[in-house]
């Protein structure tokens, strides 16, 4: 039988199960007690690089264990390494101060060749000391502490996302306000000429109690020494690279502000908005029309969002609208279809009399050209297309009646040809639809 040893032979999907835990809410511990590196060393947390390799120095000296006889020298020596390491790596000590983990900090290489995300930092298997939830069963890999603790990397992410356990900490940064969508219905001619409507909506405003900013000010704020009072820090480790807000300030780039009551902090409050739109001529349905500006105001004095305005353009009685073009259905007698006449039809700018040529057929149409929709910001107008539709009478007069049978004594059959047929097929095609 052949043996293999599991902590040799790791498959590459388990190497990116720390993604599967993070998803499957599964939470892997690590062993032993964290410890403060800035303590260790003894230097405070906003200690400059030079001031740590001071420390560090001074410390080496003293628990060297060639020095200091007692049986914690080696233990103690190899924690202060250990800390000046971490925090004399500006992307490790970036990643310990969002983590407050060394572990963590420890499996972030530099951003040189072979830099970069090492769960196998130290010879360690990164599934040792997994409990339950090791997918190796019980026993499976080296035994022991150490290595890389999945809890550490889900820390990093609900660090990035905002969404851990650290509640105090809330960003404090700028931020975009957001987009209003307002659907408004308009009649077809207001739609047609243009028009200016009122419309009213929901929003949030800036607050006026702390000018948007989400802070009172007390007198004695300063510029955070942490941010240089952008209120962001990019932190790169390895291939990533993240900007997070400073925890030193809070995201505000600045120090001795305390949070508004009025905006708990948001810098905006609600509030109801009236605004004046003008409509453009010309504008059809399902069209969008944006403001800028309009929107949320930003929290925190962020830039504001856009206000959109979905158009829904209401059907007319008489006319249809296709583009640019306007269509509308004209009734003509028989006697005028026969004969010829003249007929008054509506339009976008009144009545107009129309002349109908004799022998006027069903659905023949007649085209105004330059008088359909004018749309000035697209530089076209459209025309107006006028439908003629042939009404027979239900009922006839005696009189009228002799007439007609006299018209058909002289009539003759109808003889259509296949280009004749072909033409009344396309002319009448919409009738095979229903």
């Amino acid at each position: 039988m052949h043996r293999f040893s599991l902590s040799r032979v790791v498959s590459p999907s388990l190497v990116a199960s720390p993604f599967v835990g993070l998803a499957g809410g599964r939470r892997y511990n690590s062993s032993g007690t964290k410890k403060d590196l800035y303590a260790v060393l003894g230097v405070p947390r906003n200690a400059t690089a030079e001031q740590i390799k001071s420390a560090y120095k001074k410390r080496a000296k003293t628990l060297h264990p060639d020095v200091n006889p007692s049986p914690r020298a080696a233990e103690d020596f190899a924690e202060a390494k250990n800390a000046y390491e971490t925090l004399s790596d500006p992307q490790k000590r970036s990643m310990y101060d969002m983590t407050g983990n060394s572990s963590a900090a420890g499996n972030f290489g530099g951003g040189g060749p072979g830099g970069g995300f090492n769960p196998f930092a130290g010879g360690q298997n990164p599934f040792a000391n997994m409990g339950g939830n090791n997918p190796f069963g019980q026993g499976a890999g080296q035994q022991g502490g150490g290595g890389f603790s999945f809890n550490d990397f889900e820390e990093i992410f609900q660090k990035m996302s905002g969404s851990g356990k650290d509640k105090t900490r809330k960003p404090q940064g700028p931020e975009p306000g957001a987009d209003i969508h307002y659907r408004l219905k308009l009649p077809f001619l207001d739609a047609v000429n243009g028009c200016s409507k009122e419309i009213s909506f929901n929003t949030m405003r800036r607050c006026g109690a702390c000018s948007g900013s989400g802070s009172q000010d007390s007198g004695t704020h300063t510029k955070c020494p942490q941010c240089g009072g952008r209120g962001k820090k990019v932190m790169s480790t390895g291939f990533f690279h993240m900007q997070q807000d400073c925890t030193h300030c809070g995201g505000t780039g600045e120090l001795g502000r305390t949070t508004c009551t009025q905006c708990s902090g948001k810098g905006i409050v609600k509030d109801r908005s009236v605004q004046t739109l003008p409509v453009p001529k010309g504008i059809d349905n399902k069209e969008r029309l944006k403001v800028s500006g309009k929107g949320e105001a930003g929290v925190r004095n962020g830039p504001p969002g856009n206000l959109y305005v979905e158009i829904t353009v209401e059907e007319h009685p008489v006319f249809h609208r296709e583009g640019t073009d306007i269509h509308v259905i004209t009734p003509i007698s028989l006697s005028q279809a026969i004969l010829g006449g003249s007929v008054r039809v509506p339009t976008l700018t009144g009545e107009v009399e129309t002349k109908v040529p004799a022998g006027t057929q069903q659905g023949d149409k007649l085209v105004l050209r330059g008088r359909g929709v004018n749309r000035p910001n697209q530089n076209k107008t459209g025309d107006f297309y006028i439908h003629f539709a042939v009404m027979l009478p239900k009922t006839l007069t005696e009189q009228q009646k002799k007439a007609i049978a006299d018209f058909a004594k002289d009539e003759q059959p109808l003889e259509l040809n296949d280009a004749q047929l072909q033409e009344l097929k396309g002319r009448y095609r919409s009738w095979f639809s229903s």
